[in-house]
């Protein structure tokens, strides 16, 4: 079934998206975080993954501009129309119809970053939120002064010597501080990853890969292992060879059944 034939599209925004579904009361209401350079298309085809599911769907895309001064609160202004569009679905269900979030790389991630900074979200939303799914994100901004490791076997170019996996953590730190000091915020990298080491839900999916060019999958693992250890549910599709983003293209069938395992549990 089409999604058009299931559901009905709406937009308020040009970088926020409503899929009301057909199904009434929805399972759940999903708040899909585009990656960085989606368009409304992708948009569509990204929440339909909750659409075909009987959800409706918030989903929203952060500008580009507006995600590299992200740490300025620019990307509030869409936040703040996910966070109404979500309350008027919220207002139209009972009320123990849960909230899942899904972000993709760290567009999302930094929408995500916003949402949990709006003081408007735990009261309306956020309590409601039963479960967080990541998807090739959060990726760990690599600074010069604070390297870390060299990925470990998460490493994507598992051939290269211990030189060559620094200079290639170097060379993109040196991108990454650049970017924080031209736009002001060298507490940038430290910040981000604080609020994703403390999320507010307890129900937590993280979807990464090795294979990943851009996220640093090594970090990944570190935060599923600190979150096991604070006591959350913690699920993880950690694959081999897919590239960044393209896990539900690589391993349709586990990436299918994280995500109705999620919204089961979120009913429950």
């Amino acid at each position: 079934m089409s999604l058009s034939a299931m559901s009905s599209v709406s937009s308020s925004s040009k970088h926020v998206l409503v899929t009301t579904t057909a199904a009434q009361p929805p399972q759940a209401i999903a708040i899909v975080l585009g990656h960085l350079g989606a368009d409304l298309a992708e948009l569509k085809r990204l929440s339909k993954l909750y659409a075909d599911r009987n959800c409706s769907v918030v989903a929203a895309r952060s500008p580009p501009l507006s995600f590299f001064l992200a740490q300025h609160r620019r990307l509030a202004p869409v936040t703040t129309a996910v966070r109404a569009e979500t309350e008027s679905l919220l207002r139209e269900v009972p009320a123990n119809t849960p909230v899942v979030v899904h972000s993709w790389s760290n567009g999302g991630a930094f929408l995500w970053e916003e949402l949990l900074r709006d003081p408007d979200w735990g009261g309306t939303v956020g309590h409601r939120v039963r479960g967080v799914v990541y998807d090739s994100c959060p990726c760990y901004l690599h600074m010069p002064w604070r390297l870390g490791p060299y990925w470990g076997d998460a490493f994507p170019f598992p051939g290269w010597s211990p030189l060559g996996r620094r200079a290639w953590l170097l060379a993109g730190s040196l991108g990454l501080s650049l970017w924080c000091l031209l736009t002001g915020s060298l507490q940038r990298s430290s910040n981000f990853w604080t609020s994703m080491r403390n999320p507010s839900c307890r129900d937590l999916v993280y979807l990464y890969s090795t294979d990943d060019k851009v996220t640093d999958a090594s970090r990944i693992d570190e935060l599923v292992e600190e979150q096991r250890a604070s006591g959350k549910t913690v699920t993880v599709l950690r694959s081999d060879t897919a590239a960044h983003c393209q896990l539900q293209r690589v391993h349709p069938q586990e990436y299918a059944r994280a995500i109705d395992e999620l919204l089961e549990r979120a009913r429950g």
